[in-house]
């Protein structure tokens, strides 16, 4: 049996007896309060246990690669709605950047350049292209 099983199998004897007589003894009080107890440390002791997880490196690439994937997705639902403009690309420049954040020690410059420097070239094509196309 585990903890919620059990925890529910002390909360059904309590209310039997709260219907019975009214009341519920303390020896039923003290034990369903000490398993509530131990079901929230429980709770406690896996939240902690994702929360290293995504401080981790493994965590790390998992979020690099959700951003990744989440960047190409984005990029390639520009493309499909026609946006033809050089910045439905930053969404996969940013996924890509994501992505180098994840790399030990060098991964956030490395991500931070990607980023800036992806966006401010696809802007500053995207100002040609439009300077080009009003002159022609």
């Amino acid at each position: 049996m585990d903890e919620l099983e059990r925890q529910q199998e002390l909360l059904r004897r309590a209310m039997e007896e709260f219907e019975r007589s009214g009341t519920v003894t303390a020896n039923t009080f003290n034990e369903l309060n000490r398993s509530t107890s131990k079901l929230g440390k429980a709770v406690e002791d896996a939240e902690d246990s994702l929360d290293r997880f995504r401080r981790s490196g493994l965590g790390k690439v998992t979020q690099a690669a959700a951003d990744l994937a989440k960047g190409f997705i984005s990029s390639g639902l520009a493309a499909r709605e026609n946006r033809e403009s050089f910045e439905s690309l930053n969404p996969a420049i940013a996924g890509v950047a994501s992505a180098l954040r994840a790399i030990p020690i060098v991964g956030q410059g490395l991500g931070d350049a990607l980023e800036g420097v992806g966006t401010f070239v696809t802007a500053e094509m995207q100002r040609t292209i439009e300077a080009f196309n009003t002159l022609g």
